[in-house]
């Protein structure tokens, strides 16, 4: 009696090794970058998430965020397109430069840029704003800064509110978490819709104004009651300056 020839597989079937395989190669070019970067720890640290979560994308448990693989992209060296596309090259040029000295990557932090601006108009920063980069800063810098650099965060700035001390397009480095605010500092900040940098005065009725550099803008109170609708991103630092 004639053998039966086996039954094809049914098409979903097809479509789901397919898929199960473009999976496992992106998590290994994930992983990859990810050991490029100096494996799960040190990359998690940098991109600000938990290191379970860089395993689950190299696994194919998680999607990974288009965020998180440019970043990660950036800091490995790596073309993005490659990391999540497979679109050769794989790596980018400025990153077939011969290494750095040794101990020299241990000498700076990678600051998450968020993808914000702080003007107006451009959305809220708060904990759940995407990274969109990393910006090695020299731990030297942040020392004398005084602060922690895991609570530092780059944002870019926007308009000429605070001209001459800070241009558009600037890089904005700002420090999360702290409890008080501080007369005459400068933030970042959220008020209703809008994100600002505005240096603070805190007037005596527990209310504050919002001081522009450039004296073509007017100083903006908010009253005591008004407070609610204001947060605070963090206090700037510093800045990456631009001079075109």
């Amino acid at each position: 009696m004639a053998k039966r020839p086996p039954k094809e597989p049914p098409a979903a079937a097809v479509e789901d090794t397919s898929d199960l395989k473009a999976a496992k190669e992106l998590g290994a070019r994930l992983k990859t970058a990810i050991e490029a970067a100096g494996g799960y720890e040190s990359a998690a640290e940098v991109l600000d998430v938990h290191p379970n979560t860089l395993r689950r994308m190299t696994s194919g448990e998680n999607d990974p965020k288009f965020s998180v693989v440019a970043a990660l992209a950036r800091l490995s060296g790596y073309r993005v397109d490659w990391l999540a596309y497979n679109e050769l090259p794989q790596r980018r040029d400025d990153a077939d430069s011969p290494p750095p000295p040794a101990g020299l990557r241990e000498r700076f932090y990678w600051v998450p840029e968020l993808d914000a601006r702080a003007a107006a108009g451009h959305g809220a920063i708060n904990h759940e704003t995407e990274v969109k980069a990393v910006f090695p800063v020299p731990l030297s810098m942040i020392e004398g800064m005084g602060v922690m650099a895991e609570r530092l965060r780059m944002t870019e700035a926007t308009g000429d509110s605070m001209l001459p001390d800070i241009r558009h397009g600037d890089r904005l480095l700002f420090v999360i978490g702290e409890d008080s605010l501080r007369d005459g500092a400068i933030y970042v900040l959220n008020f209703g819709d809008d994100t600002l940098v505005k240096q603070i005065q805190i007037e005596p009725d527990g209310g504050v104004t919002l001081l522009s550099k450039n004296p073509a803008f007017a100083p903006r109170t908010i009253s005591p009651d008004d407070r609610q609708s204001m947060s605070i991103a963090g206090r700037v630092v510093g800045a990456i300056k631009r001079f075109t």
